[in-house]
């Protein structure tokens, strides 16, 4: 039974997925900067009341009050706005 688990955890390990190259490049800004929604560009919204937001037109973010239902899925390119029982924005974030 021993010998059994243990050849079954081995076959495991040597399916499991490799670690990535040490010697790869790193993304370039450009790509990274593609890949995300550019809530880093937005943070000074926080604090201030939704009503009073003029989006631009481009962006297409997802509006999440204290009781809101969301997936749990995490898109990089989503921008989400959460705001209090105020609307007040309390965080802007990518997700």
């Amino acid at each position: 039974m021993t010998r059994t688990l243990f050849a079954l955890a081995l076959g495991l390990a040597a399916c499991a997925a490799p670690s990535g190259d040490p010697q790869s490049e790193p993304e370039a800004p450009e790509q990274v900067e593609r890949l995300s929604c550019g809530a880093d560009d937005y943070q000074e919204w926080v604090g201030q009341r939704l009503e009073d937001l003029v989006l631009p037109p481009e962006l297409k973010p997802r509006i999440l009050g204290p009781n809101s239902i969301a997936t749990m899925d995490y898109l990089p390119t989503r921008m989400n706005i959460y705001h209090d029982e105020n609307n007040i924005i309390i965080r802007v974030q990518c997700g």
